[in-house]
């Protein structure tokens, strides 16, 4: 055999044996790589978990709990509160010295009265751990707070995240995406959601933003302005009792007369002044006062429902309460026909269909519910609060999400359906 032969298949040879060994190896390397990723998954697990105070971990998500069904504030006989669901059962166990309704999925808890603050989810989980000496409901997906042993305020967002800075002396809730806050030296301006100050401090007096607008005023009895969501000035006003704006119209009042009327959102006053009092505008109509008397404008100035009450509220569920001469109340609809005679001595607006009304049974006040054909489908037979408001009975008198809060003659908190159930 020819030497060079031989050298040739030798050669060859050693050529084969690296070609398997360029594929063993990668393989080789992912296997080692894997194993040393379990070791420090393993090694991680037995390490503590970091807990960022204004980024809390937040507990993995409970498939079997319905999150979008209305939970229902609750007290059980120890004074401690949980919540039930419409059908009356506990969902949330009672264990919290102090909580809130839900609001925007969260609700505010306190183990301790004087204990911090945090927020659980309608799973029960704690959202937000316990860390705040002050919180406020959430609005627009932020929370007011306040930490222990300070006064300023921050805002947090629906994860616990510290979004705006607790070192505003004053500062409002959110309100169409916007914050009003002000400085240490009262000078007020506003931050949007991503914790952006868009809209610097200079204004010495502001409010929230409504239609899109924010009424400000740059010095002490100084004229007041609107501004945009840009900080942009839209218009100055030559009045000095400006309200904000409610369904495109916003109230004034003239210096010299006293008379009340309204402008639009350019600033021009498409309602002249002419009423001793008046109201923002609920479902199209504005309740006005005039000699005494009140009645409902449009929103061109249009008296669309005659002054003849001495006393009314606004719309709601199209629906106003009335009072009468003898200081009976019944219900208007917007064309100002009585549809609910005089015959209640309080009631509050409808919601849901439903308004809470008052009558006199066994010489004492007790509370029922009527719907909007005046049916009494709940009879009078609840507690009543004693307050001197026309409109207003209990704070929880009204049906939300189908239920309602009413006292019992024991004065303990129960929950009634539409049919007069009680559920709790």
């Amino acid at each position: 055999m020819d030497t060079n032969d031989k050298k040739t298949r030798r050669d060859s040879g050693h050529h084969g044996s690296f070609s398997w060994l360029w594929i063993l190896l990668p393989l080789i390397v992912i296997l080692v790589v894997l194993q040393v990723s379990k070791a420090v998954k393993v090694h991680q697990s037995t390490l503590p978990k970091p807990v960022y105070p204004d980024r809390p971990i937040v507990k993995p998500d409970n498939p079997t709990v319905d999150v979008n069904q209305p939970l229902y504030l609750w007290q059980n006989e120890d004074g401690k509160y949980g919540y039930i669901d419409k059908t009356g059962k506990e969902v949330i166990p009672c264990q919290w010295e102090s909580a809130s309704e839900f609001h925007e999925g969260l609700a505010r808890v306190r183990k301790e009265e004087d204990g911090d603050a945090g927020f659980i989810n309608k799973k029960g989980e704690m959202a937000i751990p316990y860390q705040w000496y002050y919180a406020s409901d959430f609005h627009d997906g932020m929370a007011l707070v306040i930490r222990e042993g300070e006064d300023n305020y921050g805002y947090i967002d629906d994860k616990g995240r510290l979004m705006i800075p607790c070192k505003w002396k004053y500062a409002h809730d959110f309100c169409e995406g916007m914050a009003c806050v002000a400085d240490s030296e009262g000078n007020w301006g506003y931050y949007d959601k991503t914790g952006e100050m868009v809209i610097p401090c200079q204004w010495y007096d502001a409010s929230d933003f409504h239609d899109g607008l924010a009424r400000v005023q740059k010095e002490k009895n100084g004229k007041v302005s609107f501004i945009n969501k840009r900080g942009d000035l839209v218009f100055e006003c030559p009045w000095y009792v400006v309200f904000n704006f409610h369904d495109g119209r916003a109230r004034v009042q003239d210096r010299y007369s006293d008379d009340y009327g309204y402008i639009d959102k350019k600033g021009d006053l498409i309602i002249p002044f002419h009423w001793d009092s008046a109201n923002d505008f609920q479902e199209g109509l504005a309740r006005v006062r005039k000699d005494g008397k009140e009645g409902y404008i449009d929103k061109t100035g249009k008296l669309v429902i005659d002054y003849q009450w001495s006393l009314a509220s606004d719309f709601h569920d199209g629906m106003a309460c009335v009072i009468a001469d003898d200081a009976k109340i019944g219900f208007i609809d917007k064309t100002g026909e009585l549809v609910i005679p005089y015959q209640w001595i309080r009631a509050t607006d409808f919601n849901e269909g439903m308004a809470c009304v008052v009558s006199i049974e066994d010489d004492e006040s007790r509370s029922g519910f009527i719907d909007k054909t005046g049916e009494l489908v709940i009879p009078c037979q609840w507690n009543v609060d004693d307050a001197d408001n026309w409109f207003n009975i209990n704070w929880d008198s009204y049906f939300h999400d189908g239920l309602a809060g009413v006292r019992g003659r024991d004065g303990h908190l129960h929950y009634i359906d539409k049919t007069g159930r009680i559920v709790k």
